[in-house]
């Protein structure tokens, strides 16, 4: 497709396919590239085209072209332990469809996606009379490679920072930052891939104040392969905000845990924020069986010992409540069809070790000032269909911290697809 346009007419009816022709078109569509994969999507759609049909172009600059996304039905149970708070059940789904042109060593990125505005998720609830649900701009952003060993990324972007799954304990799997990026890696050997990321993040910009707040984060690690079968990854980072506590980052949903400064409709946080986090991760094999062992710490290594507001302590006992951490293990892997996994993890997560506005959602009621445990089991009875049981068991760490008694089991049933 590179240095010359494309046009078609393409035409399509609205008979049955039998289900090896539809097969054949999505392998094939990975091998020929944009072309092939816009045809499947209109025989998908079921669309019918005739000669009148207006032409698909492609700009003729574009050198590759990724249209992908996913939809998930989810059913979800709270049972809450704590006197005088009622158990909960609702029904959700998520919705996301992405565009990616590539034109030489530029990425454009962007994708739509369901949600009611929050930062750390893009569900919506079956809710108010069957009422149209909203799409909001999920990423739009731009990737230049610029060396082989470096790319540079800006806009409304996906997470810079390497993480696993235990990194829900610092970063929301939906969190995408506003912001810049760069990132280097360094193919030194087969066996071991330095790398350096950072990124300055925009948290919120005051139009009546020229203190916005920012953060600043600063990440080094590596991938290496230890063994045939094994491979060990690992990162140290640090994540620095500045002017966190003059505003309350303007945001849709504030995040459970942090202590806030009191009053009615004031949310600002009392504690200062620079989080160092260690992440680390054993992919290895037991027979025949995936295996990956996760691990996450963080503190918060700020110095909130003494503040003028409170005499010689922060409001909420940010000196102190400041380690978080999380491991686990999956076993298994759900990807490919009649594949499954099985994991295990446990979560600790004090009032201030981390910005609970970012952290994990689905964690009790998400933020900080939590432990528990968290279980889940997947199958993937196609290539893109999953099926998935979680099961998140939570306490309150210090019930007289934000967000008090507070104790919560929660169970979300899923069913996802990819395309």
């Amino acid at each position: 497709m590179h240095g010359s346009s494309l046009s078609l007419a393409p035409k399509f009816n609205l008979k049955n396919r039998r289900n090896k022709e539809m097969k054949t078109k999505y392998k094939n569509a990975k091998k020929i590239g944009s072309l092939t994969a816009l045809l499947l999507i209109f025989s998908i759609a079921g669309l019918k085209a005739d000669d009148t049909s207006a032409n698909i172009s492609i700009a003729k600059f574009i050198t590759n072209l990724k249209i992908s996304g996913d939809m998930r039905l989810r059913q979800e149970n709270f049972w809450k332990s704590t006197a005088g708070q009622v158990d909960r059940a609702r029904q959700r789904f998520r919705f996301r469809l992405g565009i990616n042109p590539t034109i030489q060593d530029i990425t454009v990125g962007f994708r739509l996606a369901s949600g009611t505005g929050e930062q750390v998720s893009t569900n919506q609830s079956f809710d108010n009379f069957s009422s149209q649900k909203d799409i909001f701009i999920d990423l739009a952003y731009l990737e230049w490679k610029t060396l082989p060993w470096l790319k540079l990324a800006g806009g409304r972007m996906p997470n810079p920072f390497w993480k696993v799954y235990s990194s829900d304990i610092v970063w929301d799997d939906d969190f995408n930052p506003e912001g810049f990026a760069e990132k280097f890696e360094f193919n030194l050997h087969e066996r071991f891939t330095p790398f350096l990321n950072f990124s300055q993040i925009v948290l919120d910009e005051d139009s009546g104040d020229n203190r916005d707040q920012w953060m600043f984060g600063y990440q080094i690690g590596a991938q290496t392969k230890l063994f045939n079968e094994t491979k060990w990854n690992f990162s140290a980072a640090l994540y620095d905000l500045d002017n966190e506590r003059v505003g309350n980052f303007s945001q849709n949903t504030l995040g459970e845990g942090n202590s806030r400064f009191p009053g009615s409709g004031v949310s600002t946080t009392t504690a200062y924020f620079t989080m160092a986090h260690l992440t680390t991760e054993i992919k290895t094999k037991v027979g025949a069986l995936p295996i990956s062992l996760q691990g996450d710490f963080v503190t918060n290594i700020a110095k909130n010992d003494n503040d003028p507001a409170f005499g010689n302590r922060v409001f909420g006992s940010s000196s102190t409540e400041k380690v978080g951490y999380q491991f686990g293990a999956i076993l298994g892997k759900a990807s490919a069809a009649n594949s499954w996994e099985l994991a295990y993890f446990f979560k600790w997560a004090e009032t201030n070790c981390t910005l609970a506005d970012l952290a994990d959602s689905d964690f009790g009621d998400g933020g900080t000032n939590r432990r528990g445990h968290i279980f889940w089991v997947a199958f993937n009875p196609r290539d893109y269909v999953q099926l998935k049981l979680k099961y998140l068991t939570t306490e309150v760490i210090r019930p007289d911290l934000a967000p008090g008694p507070d104790n919560i089991n929660r169970m979300q049933l899923d069913m996802s697809v990819k395309f």
